[in-house]
């Protein structure tokens, strides 16, 4: 199929490695036994890519630039983009057979992203307020350190500091708050750890794809107001 679908030539997987995920029967490592006898299939998929690099933004400009501020921000951001490339490797590509509540088996893919630094002191100060759980609304701090081409799809996310292969959280644990410039397309500061209690830190886990806000209480700003940490 992904031989005649253009689309997908553009993408990457891993190679099949693993038995056919689909039909099962359901509580069961049988495939399907009804009258229909259904053939097994890889039905169930990762494919990935890493996105082309977009040419670079024009809303990095800012009023009262001229001709020549603005070619030295566009030369820097080029610059930047073909110096530190986003390099991705799949580690691991399998199924769960373990589950049965389903006629189709998990598939699971794990990757290694390398993140080059591209600045040596955070562009961003950020902090988490008081407490966080799921039942109280959460509070970032946060202020530029230095100039920079901000942007209102910018963003800042919630991430565990290391989360093995095999683990599912149960218990809260350390987590650090991380903006991420969307013009520069990298992170730009990180908060120092802070604890998350259980069900928000579960809920982190299970709605992770970019940590965009997903019914957690964190939100999405543009670089205009607060105050308040060092690291990157």
């Amino acid at each position: 199929m992904k031989k005649n679908v253009p689309k997908l030539q553009q993408f990457e997987e891993g190679p099949l490695d693993f038995q056919p995920t689909y039909k099962f029967d359901l509580n069961s490592d049988n495939y399907d036994s009804s009258g229909k006898k259904r053939k097994p299939a890889w039905c169930d998929r990762i494919l990935w890519r890493v996105k082309p690099r977009p040419p670079p933004p024009e809303d990095i400009f800012e009023e009262g630039d001229d001709d020549a501020a603005k070619e030295k921000k566009k030369n820097l951001l080029e610059d930047l983009m073909e110096k530190y490339p986003l390099k991705v490797v799949q580690d691991s590509y399998t199924s769960s057979m373990e589950y049965g509540v389903s006629d189709h088996k998990p598939v699971i893919g794990m990757f290694r992203l390398e993140l080059r630094k591209m600045y040596d002191i955070p562009l961003v100060r950020l902090h988490a307020e008081g407490d966080w759980s799921a039942d109280l609304d959460a509070m970032v701090t946060y202020s530029p350190l230095q100039p920079f081409p901000s942007s209102a799809w910018d963003w800042i996310g919630l991430y565990k500091v290391y989360v093995s292969k095999e683990e599912i959280p149960v218990v809260g644990g350390d987590c650090v708050l991380c903006y991420y410039s969307s013009n520069l397309q990298c992170i730009v500061g990180i908060s120092e750890p802070f604890k998350v209690s259980i069900l928000t830190y579960i809920i982190c886990f299970l709605c992770n794809s970019q940590l965009r806000p997903c019914g957690l209480p964190f939100y999405q700003h543009a670089l205009s107001e607060c105050s308040v940490l060092d690291a990157l």
